[in-house]
């Protein structure tokens, strides 16, 4: 279904494959965003992926997002942002290359490290 989220104060439309109460999703979901201009890889076209668990409308817990460009983050959201325990991967052509200094490994809070 299409859906809106709000992601780093700017609505962004995609598409939310998964399970929702009211048509919002709450539960195991995923949310496929392309050619949002708030990150660099959709103003390419690229499409950006975040997958995991969905509570009234915002990834919360343990997911996964996934950007056009290869990166990769896996660990923690709350309402809908980044944060707490975590590690950002970097893939080429599907290898992952994290093993050569191009991973971030930590506690994220306010968009760092």
């Amino acid at each position: 279904m299409s859906y809106t989220i709000k992601l780093y104060g700017n609505n962004v439309t995609g598409k939310y494959t998964g399970y929702t109460i009211d048509n919002i999703p709450n539960g195991k979901g995923s949310f496929y965003s392309k050619g949002n201009a708030i990150f660099v890889e959709q103003q390419k076209g690229l499409e950006s992926i975040i997958e995991g668990n969905w509570v009234n409308g915002y990834i919360n817990g343990y997911g996964t997002k996934t950007w056009g460009d290869g990166k990769k983050y896996v660990g923690n959201f709350v309402n809908n942002k980044i944060e707490g325990q975590g590690t950002f991967l970097l893939y080429i052509n599907n290898r992952d290359i994290s093993r050569c200094r191009n991973t971030e490994e930590g506690d994220y809070r306010d968009k760092r490290y």
